[in-house]
């Protein structure tokens, strides 16, 4: 029993290496706005997850695809690419993570995601939170008029997440997090501005 259990975690560190390794050469090249590698961003949403899912029994699921999440928006990816290399259920996480850029230009970026994460299953919404958390955290290396911009946007989103939808504690711990953390952010932001 014991051994069949090193040999089944052992295969899942080996899927999340695969995971990361797929990402990392996919966003290979690609930036984030501060200069540094596209797959930080990954890495960065993989922790989150990690942080408040530990305990959830689709953790292996969710890191998959924390990793995953932007290489079909971002890169040639396919989702049929997804599913041959990790699988349906991971492809449906990614799938569900993949803005439709034509509807999200049609209806507006804002109003996109606001409909989008409420009706979004609770497993791709664990993951989109805590992408949105790990991009709220990056904010502090953007200029400021993005900054300004996507702190205005997730405010929209997370207000109309909190009244629209039922949330479990900790989907509502990950968007308390995100709300301070926009919060802390005035002080630089009005100091920058001050400083111009």
């Amino acid at each position: 029993m014991f051994n069949k259990d090193k040999s089944y975690n052992s295969y899942l560190e080996d899927m999340e290496f695969k995971a990361y390794m797929f990402a990392k050469e996919k966003h290979n090249g690609q930036t984030r706005r501060d200069g540094s590698s596209y797959i930080n961003h990954p890495i960065k949403v993989a922790e989150l997850v990690k942080k408040y899912f530990n305990n959830h029994p689709k953790i292996k699921n969710y890191i998959l695809a924390a990793y995953l999440h932007d290489v079909v928006e971002d890169t040639d990816t396919s989702i049929n690419q997804i599913s041959e290399l990790f699988g349906e259920d991971i492809a449906s996480l990614v799938f569900s993570l993949t803005n439709d850029d034509e509807l999200k230009n049609k209806v507006g970026k804002t109003n996109y995601l606001c409909i989008k994460l409420y009706e979004m299953d609770e497993d791709s919404l664990n993951i989109k939170l805590c992408d949105r958390l790990a991009n709220v955290l990056d904010l502090k290396n953007a200029d400021l008029d993005f900054a300004q911009k996507y702190k205005i946007e997730t405010n929209i989103i997370m207000s109309y997440l909190l009244e629209n939808r039922i949330l479990n504690c900790i989907q509502r711990n990950i968007i308390d997090e995100i709300i301070e953390q926009l919060n802390v952010m005035e002080i630089p932001i009005l100091v920058k501005q001050i400083n111009i």
